[in-house]
């Protein structure tokens, strides 16, 4: 959102104001209509103090020697506020920050910062088309950039690490391997094989070397876009975000996926997994096998809601010997299980907090 938002957002505050304020026979349901403009002007301009623009420089992969800068747009709901519990969160692939939402007003209500950059090539990390070809997007790339980012804002505690979709194979290295990370909540999670909509593997991967010839786009955007719509993301256009895309998804080394699991049980990281049985990226086999066989949870440690939201057995439970490892699988939801179940989601989410302010 940017200054013309903002004014506009103000206009809208004082038009609603003067109306209560000049009228002195204002009907109750008027009042309650001036009311909620108000209240959804504050908070139209509450999130445009989320965004902010961080400068980091990243080597390229390219040129030896050579260093790229880039501007990453970064949501952080409260900057330099390291006394709040943090939340930070990974997007899929195309996906932004704002993916998140509405975890992000929710938990922000209660207190929470809520940190989550956009990886440079989606909006608004809009970076020069050069520059996309020097990035490193694999598992490691993306968590060594994110790394410099909350440098850079005095984020050296993460009391819950959240991620979606292809942002969950970054999510899987950090929960192994950085301390700082004290909770994980996996949404529609990735796993340790290429899901259906990756498949064939060698296809896609050609098609992401193809997609880096900026002469060839003005045939394989179109094609592109219907792909990706058919898949489930509805309304996406051609651009530079498929070429980011499909480099995140055929960088990530599956291979290391299920090392980065058994890092995870043997912290016994306080965990969430959430995923549905209608999911048309990642589907439901790819996920349970992550959660069930490489995480090593028990199977009653997944709950399934029914479509009333209904759960199986008591979704709040732990293993045997004392491990917060918990599955939500739902009957609906997509690929957003965050949107359709965020009452449910935000739930775990605040006992998982609760549990990492114990370490």
């Amino acid at each position: 959102m940017g200054i013309s938002t903002l004014r506009k957002s103000s206009a809208l505050n004082s038009a609603a104001v003067n109306l209560l304020r000049n009228s002195g026979n204002v009907q109750a349901s008027t009042k309650a209509t001036i009311n909620n403009l108000r209240a959804r002007s504050l908070e139209t301009e509450a999130q445009t103090n989320w965004h902010h623009k961080i400068t980091v420089t990243e080597k390229s992969t390219k040129k030896r020697g050579q260093f790229i800068k880039l501007e990453v747009s970064v949501i952080d709901t409260h900057p330099g506020e390291t006394d709040r519990p943090t939340v930070v969160a990974v997007h899929g692939s195309p996906g932004s920050g704002m993916d998140f939402e509405p975890l992000i007003s929710h938990l922000v209500e209660s207190g929470v910062r809520f940190v989550a950059p956009t990886t440079p090539g989606f909006e608004p990390s809009i970076v020069e088309p050069w520059k996309l070809l020097h990035l490193d997007y694999s598992t490691k790339g993306r968590a060594l950039l994110l790394e410099k980012v909350l440098k850079e804002i005095s984020v050296d505690r993460i009391d819950l690490l959240m991620s979606h979709s292809a942002g969950t194979w970054t999510g899987y290295k950090m929960a192994a391997e950085w301390e700082c990370v004290k909770s994980a909540c996996f949404l529609n999670p990735c796993g340790a094989r290429p899901h259906k909509s990756l498949r064939p593997f060698a296809f896609v991967q050609t098609l992401a070397w193809i997609l880096q010839q900026r002469s060839l786009h003005y045939l394989l955007m179109p094609l592109m876009e219907r792909v990706y719509q058919k898949i489930g993301f509805t309304g996406i256009k051609g651009g530079d975000h498929i070429v980011v895309a499909q480099k995140i998804v055929t960088s990530q080394g599956f291979e290391d996926m299920p090392k980065y699991a058994y890092k995870i049980r043997e912290r016994k990281l306080p965990l969430v997994f959430a995923f549905t049985l209608n999911d048309k990226i990642v589907e439901t086999p790819v996920s349970k096998e992550m959660f069930l066989n490489h995480l090593g949870v028990p199977q009653h440690n997944l709950t399934r809601f029914s479509a009333d939201q209904t759960p199986s057995g008591n979704s709040f439970c732990a293993t045997e010997d004392g491990w917060v490892a918990r599955g939500l699988l739902f009957e609906r939801g997509g690929h957003v299980v965050h949107k359709a179940y965020s009452k449910i989601i935000l739930e775990h989410i605040a006992d998982l907090l609760a549990h990492a302010q114990k370490s």
